[in-house]
């Protein structure tokens, strides 16, 4: 299966070395991964930070730099639409995958999901943020060892959170 990593960039200087050192311990084929990096009008030198990175990584990389910030949603469909492949995986760079993560994704035939996250809430901030989205989205958060499945039925009801597997198509049309 290939995969089209799709990662939105907005101000994430503190967080890119350590996406990308994550990203470089994953166990795929390079042949069948790309990551498409969309640097969202970042104003603090993480297109610079994205730029020196891009050698540590042995897939494809691509750097989209927006001039000025649009908002995750539109970063997102600017990668999705940029992707080389038709399964996108949504990551933020303040997420770190398990090497073998996407090689799990496989097993389950292309089934769009929203991974299970741990939140960390180390911040006041985070936490407030996070009993936000979990009151918003009781139905669909993810509080325990699951990961949400989507389909087009409940695709628009569910949290669109910092991991999303699913077709480009899916994606685009929703």
């Amino acid at each position: 299966m290939k995969i089209s990593l799709i990662t939105p960039v907005y101000n994430e200087g503190e967080n890119i070395g350590r996406y990308f050192e994550a990203l470089r311990k994953i166990k795929y084929p390079n042949e069948d991964l790309e990551l498409v990096v969309v640097n969202d009008g970042s104003t603090d030198g993480s297109f610079e930070q994205l730029n020196a990175s891009v050698e540590k990584l042995d897939f494809s990389v691509r750097i989209i730099n927006l001039e000025k910030n649009s908002g995750r949603l539109i970063a997102r469909q600017i990668g999705a639409k940029e992707a080389k492949y038709e399964n996108l995986l949504f990551l933020d760079c303040k997420c770190e995958l398990f090497p073998d993560a996407i090689s799990n994704l496989e097993s389950l035939n292309y089934q769009p999901v929203i991974l299970n996250v741990i939140q960390k809430n180390d911040h006041i901030f985070d936490r407030f943020f996070w009993l936000i989205r979990r009151r918003h989205y009781r139905r669909e958060t993810n509080d325990g060892d699951y990961d949400h499945y989507i389909d087009r039925d409940n695709f628009d009801y569910s949290p669109k959170g910092t991991i999303l597997f699913c077709d480009r198509k899916l994606f685009l049309e929703s």
